[in-house]
C-alpha cells in the first residue's frame, strides 16, 4: 500500500492516503461518533446494541440520501476493500503516523516525553498509536527476528478484578538516540521494558538510557530486563515494577478536561543487540510467574542485559486503561 499502484480487491489501494485525489469521507456523522479520550468509549460493559439494520440505517442515513444508491454502495465497497487490507498487514497495525493532530491522550504522551526529557529528544516520524496486531510472535521485515508487537488487549495478571487491565489505547512516542544502528546488517532484536509510569521522572538525569546504577529486581543478575513479549511487559509495568510512592500502584494517571480519568502504564522500546553473547544479553526463565507471555518460551522469556550498551531506547509507549476498578493511581 506504499505504492499508488497498489490493488485491494481490483481497487486502488485508499487507505490512509487522503493527498489521493477523489479519497472518500467518512459515512457517518460526527455526532454519532463516540469520543477517543473518553474511557466510556472502551469499557468492557456497554448499553446492549441496536439490531445491525437499526444501527446501519442510523449511522448511514445521511450519507445515503445525499448520495444516492449507487454512489453510496460503491463507496462503502471501496471501504470494505481498504479495511480488508488494513487487517491483512502483519505484524502492528499502525495509525497516526507522526500523530499530526494528537487528541489528549496523544498530546498527554508527548507532554509527559516533553517535561522529562525536553523537546529535542523526540522523533516526530516515529510517533504512532497502535490498534490490534496480526499475531502474537511475527518476524520483524526490518530485523529480520521475531518480536511481539503492541496490540490492544485485556492483561490479566491473576484472577481478582484489580489484577486485569483492559488496555484501550497504545501511543509510542518515537526517541531520537544516536546510539541505535538501524542498518539491516547490523544483527538487532526488538523488545520491551515495562517500568513504574509513576517514577518516570526519575529518569530526567539519565534521559533516555540505562544505567546499571538503577538496576532493581535482577533476579538473574545483570543491569537490564527486558522481553520480547509485549504483554509480559505490560504485566510487569502493571503489578510487577517497584512504586516510588509507598501505597501507590506503580502505574499513574492522568485526567481529561472534561474531568474523565484513565491509568497508564509506560514501557520502554528497546534495540537489542548480542543476544546470546556471552557477558552482553543471555535469555532467561520467567520469574513474574503470573504474567502473560505472548506464545513466547517461558524459560527463555527475560532477556538479561550485562553490557547496558547493547540496550538502547528509541521509543516511550503509553498503554491507557480505564479507571472502572478505582485503583487509586
Amino acid at each position: 500500500c506504499n505504492e499508488r499502484h497498489a490493488l485491494v480487491d481490483g481497487e486502488p489501494c485508499r487507505f490512509a492516503h487522503p493527498a489521493l485525489a477523489g479519497g472518500d469521507s467518512k459515512l457517518w456523522g460526527a455526532r454519532h461518533e463516540a469520543s477517543l479520550d473518553s474511557p466510556k468509549a472502551y469499557a468492557l460493559a456497554s448499553d446492549p446494541c441496536l439490531d445491525g439494520r437499526a444501527i446501519a440505517w442510523r449511522l448511514f442515513q445521511d450519507s445515503f440520501r445525499a448520495l444516492g444508491s449507487d454512489e453510496f454502495c460503491d463507496a462503502c465497497a471501496r471501504h470494505a476493500a481498504a479495511l480488508r487490507h488494513f487487517n491483512s498487514r502483519e505484524g502492528a497495525r499502525i495509525i497516526a503516523r507522526g500523530l499530526p493532530a494528537p487528541d489528549q491522550l496523544q498530546a498527554f504522551a508527548l507532554k509527559r516525553v516533553r517535561e522529562v526529557w525536553g523537546d529535542k529528544v523526540i522523533c516526530v516520524d516515529a510517533c504512532q498509536e497502535y490498534l490490534d496486531r496480526s499475531g502474537q510472535i511475527v518476524t520483524s521485515r526490518l530485523t529480520d527476528t521475531q518480536y511481539s508487537p503492541p496490540s490492544r488487549s485485556v492483561v490479566k495478571v491473576a484472577a481478582d478484578a484489580k489484577s486485569i487491565c483492559n488496555v484501550a489505547r497504545i501511543i509510542k512516542v518515537g526517541i531520537l538516540n544516536a546510539a541505535v544502528d538501524f542498518d539491516p546488517a547490523s544483527k538487532r532484536d526488538t523488545a520491551w521494558h515495562g517500568f513504574a509510569a509513576r517514577g518516570f521522572d526519575n529518569w530526567r538525569d539519565s534521559g533516555p538510557r540505562f544505567r546499571a546504577d538503577k538496576a532493581q529486581r535482577t533476579a538473574h543478575g545483570g543491569s537490564v530486563y527486558c522481553t520480547p513479549a509485549f504483554e509480559h511487559a505490560i504485566a510487569y509495568s502493571f503489578k510487577g515494577a517497584v512504586s516510588p510512592v509507598a501505597g501507590k500502584p506503580p502505574f499513574a494517571a492522568m485526567t481529561t478536561a472534561s474531568g474523565e480519568k484513565w491509568n497508564f502504564t509506560m514501557l520502554m522500546q528497546v534495540a537489542v543487540y548480542g543476544r546470546g553473547e556471552p557477558g552482553a544479553v543471555v535469555e532467561k526463565h520467567q520469574t513474574f510467574g503470573s504474567a502473560p507471555d505472548d506464545g513466547w518460551d517461558r524459560s527463555k522469556i527475560e532477556w538479561v542485559v550485562h553490557d547496558v550498551s547493547k540496550a538502547q531506547i528509541y521509543g516511550v509507549v503509553f498503554c491507557f486503561f480505564p479507571d472502572d476498578q478505582n485503583w487509586g493511581a
